[in-house]
């Protein structure tokens, strides 16, 4: 059985594992906003939605290899934007995946942390897209 829950301290150590398995820059994450997908015990999942004035930003999404295709990861985004009362944004790859949550393309508005910071040179610049999903009011 999966539980979603806000990360703790003490699970920072499970959350750069999880970052580092899917190859994501740790080293450009701060390490509050993070909600986790536990397993017996076990961090097998994260994602990190930052809250802003207007709008909040979804840095991270990212599961275990060996918990991918399970629905651990729609399970967690569905939980974690029950959460957000605001639009929220982000820039992936895997646009298809994100659709299924209601995200649509955007062009980025100005107020969005620049790719530079969010790695898409060194991921996949040219296949990088921006989303929102717009909070019903």
């Amino acid at each position: 059985m999966v539980m979603i829950r806000h990360a703790r301290a003490a699970d920072l150590p499970q959350i750069k594992s999880v970052l580092k398995s899917v190859d994501e820059d740790i080293a450009a994450q701060s390490w509050d906003n993070f909600r986790v997908a536990e397993k017996s015990g076990i961090v097998v999942g994260i994602v990190k939605i930052d809250e802003y004035k207007d709008y909040c930003f979804l840095s991270s999404l990212a599961l275990q290899p060996s918990e991918q295709n399970q629905g651990i990861a729609s399970f967690l985004m569905a939980q974690s934007l029950a959460q957000t009362k605001k639009d929220v944004y982000i820039y992936t790859i895997i646009p298809e995946f994100f659709r299924r949550f209601g995200f649509a393309p955007t062009a980025p508005p100005p107020f969005l942390p620049k790719k530079d910071k969010m790695e898409c040179a060194r991921c996949h610049p040219a296949l990088c897209v921006c989303m929102v999903k717009r909070h019903a009011a």
